[in-house]
């Protein structure tokens, strides 16, 4: 019996590292000189935010030595949120941000799509929708929060296109289409144009009325 019980561990732990997701470890905090994902790209996060409440921490950036099977399309995202207590300070922040930006988008318009793990898309969209949004808004994509913050309710409204409450708004300072994750990690999907079928994404996400900010990257 208990052979069997190791076994059946064993096979489960193998099984994780294969999935969509090629790490099963999103709400363990790795060191960053562990991630993937180039410091580039999320160099803007902050170290220490003062006056700030840290909420979380999410990734699944860490590099692993262990065996990996990229049978479907998935995205590496790494993403840390604050809640600040001083309001000054968040509006401070979030302006220069909105200096700095490529694009803003209204979380509650349809301007974007998202940027999404395969299997999550396929949950939510059919094929010929995925298809039309990424040849239209090639441009304006953002990051897909469904399946990573639906256990942060402060922060998730299934409703919305991209998983954010509709009062936040998301700024894109940093995006490319260049492939920049070690090259065991890629993945492509045939829905995705040949334009846009690697790149990479970064940003913050904010709540003028919650004074939040999501500080994310993401990469595919």
């Amino acid at each position: 019996m208990k052979r069997i019980l190791y076994l059946s561990v064993i096979l489960f732990c193998f099984c994780s590292c294969s999935s969509g997701q090629h790490k099963d470890n999103k709400f363990i905090e790795h060191p960053v000189e562990d991630f993937i994902i180039p410091d580039s790209l999320f160099d803007f996060f902050p170290k220490q935010a003062e006056n700030a409440k840290a909420i979380f921490f999410i990734n699944n950036a860490g590099a692993t030595d262990l065996p990996y099977s990229n049978e479907e399309f998935a995205i590496t995202f790494v993403l840390k949120a604050y809640e600040y207590l001083d309001t000054t300070n968040f509006t401070n922040i979030t302006t220069d941000f909105s200096r700095m930006a490529i694009n803003k988008y209204s979380v509650r318009k349809d301007n974007y799509f998202i940027v999404g793990s395969e299997r999550d898309m396929l949950e939510r969209f059919d094929t010929l929708y995925i298809k039309e949004q990424y040849l239209s808004k090639t441009n304006s994509l953002v990051m897909n929060f469904h399946g990573i913050l639906n256990s942060e309710p402060n922060f998730y409204d299934s409703t919305t296109l991209c998983g954010l409450p509709p009062d936040y708004e998301i700024l894109i300072l940093k995006q490319g289409h260049q492939y920049v994750l070690p090259e065991k990690y890629k993945t492509e999907w045939y829905l995705m144009p040949d334009n846009i079928k690697h790149g990479y994404l970064s940003g913050i996400a904010c709540s003028k009325i919650k004074h939040q900010i999501i500080y994310w990257a993401a990469t595919w």
